[in-house]
């Protein structure tokens, strides 16, 4: 027989078939993580896109990390960005945010 619960703590209990000895396991499931979201390291990408370029492709429906990301990566020629957003569209990263690591935040 196996029973879980949920709340603060899980409880698990669990059966052992010949010898009916039951064990419990108590595991803590308290979120303790900080709720504020972490500010993101180094240094955005902007700065190195020309504008012009990252509006067009925001013009034709992506979105300005994307835009940013496919001027960056393409040397801000727009015909190559938009191929790039093509081929990375399916990408998990996609759409996150691309930075630049300073000095003291390279491993």
């Amino acid at each position: 027989m196996d029973t879980i619960i949920n709340q603060t703590q899980e409880v698990k209990e669990v059966k052992e078939n010949k010898d009916e000895t039951t064990s419990t396991e108590v595991k803590d499931t308290t979120n303790t993580t900080n709720t504020q979201p972490e500010e993101p390291k180094g240094e955005p990408i902007s700065k190195y896109v020309k504008s012009e370029v990252a509006n067009q492709l925001i013009e034709m429906g992506y979105s300005k990390n994307v835009a940013e990301k496919a001027c960056f990566f393409n040397n801000n020629i727009v015909e190559k960005a938009i191929e790039w957003c093509y081929e990375h569209q399916d990408d998990p990263d996609f759409e996150k945010e691309e930075r630049i690591a300073s000095e003291a935040e390279k491993p």
